[in-house]
């Protein structure tokens, strides 16, 4: 098995928590520095520095407004070059009065010795602040 396949791998395993609603595993792998980069100009767009800047404000602000955790998200495509992991993936995510913000992404993972250094993502963060409001982590 080479290091591609070893990340295609670990990403899928991620992934499959996170779908059945076990995100452990996508946790454990993010690096204690990693860097969350959001392009836009949308209050949901900016750059998370550090693991807990990730997990308690742009998780956090997810989690208060959802009815359960940060939404089902279901991974189309999985593609790796080299230390790079692309994932296309959609997120439904239910807010408490029942609306959907339905969210198609496509996620950037710079992977180091197994750990998650670096992510980007990519998605409609308008439509994300016009159903879910403005990030206020």
């Amino acid at each position: 098995m080479n290091r591609g396949e070893d990340i295609r791998g670990l990403v899928h395993e991620m992934f499959e928590g996170i779908r059945i609603g076990d995100p452990r595993l996508f946790l454990e792998r993010l690096h204690e520095d990693v860097v969350l980069t959001i392009p836009g100009s949308s209050s949901w767009c900016g750059v998370f520095e550090g693991r807990e800047a990730f997990i308690n404000a742009y998780l956090g602000r997810l989690r208060r407004s959802a009815t359960s955790g940060v939404g089902r998200l279901e991974p189309a495509r999985i593609l790796v070059d080299g230390d790079w992991a692309v994932i296309e993936s959609v997120n439904a995510l239910t807010l408490e009065d029942g609306r959907v913000n339905l969210n198609h992404y496509c996620m950037l993972f710079r992977f180091d010795e197994g750990m998650i250094v670096e992510m980007r993502q990519y998605f409609d963060t308008a439509g994300r602040e016009a159903v879910v409001g403005p990030f206020d982590g």
